[in-house]
């Protein structure tokens, strides 16, 4: 993603992820806070993303690109209901 800076911590047992964003890259930021906050808001779908994750998780534990396209489709609709949600909320 252009713009942005990725940092892990914990190798394999990996315990922190820090997206840093380039500062005018502002539709990027916008959707990471909107989704971060709807998850925050929205227990049902956080519990089906968790879910979802580990599953993927254990089903791909080598091969990090199988993983991200298991999430594709559900991270892509996330995103939607997310944005949608924090645009309302914010002119609430």
């Amino acid at each position: 993603m252009s713009g942005r800076r990725y940092f892990r911590k914990g190798g394999d047992n990996r315990t922190h992820q820090v997206h840093v964003f380039q500062a005018d890259n502002e539709e990027d930021i916008t959707r990471h806070l909107a989704v971060r906050d709807y998850l925050r808001t929205h227990s049902d779908d956080t519990q089906r993303y968790g879910e979802l994750k580990e599953s993927l998780a254990r089903q791909f534990p080598r091969d990090i690109e199988a993983y991200m396209d298991g999430k594709d489709t559900f991270v892509k609709e996330l995103e939607t209901k997310a944005l949608n949600w924090y645009n309302v909320s914010k002119d609430s």
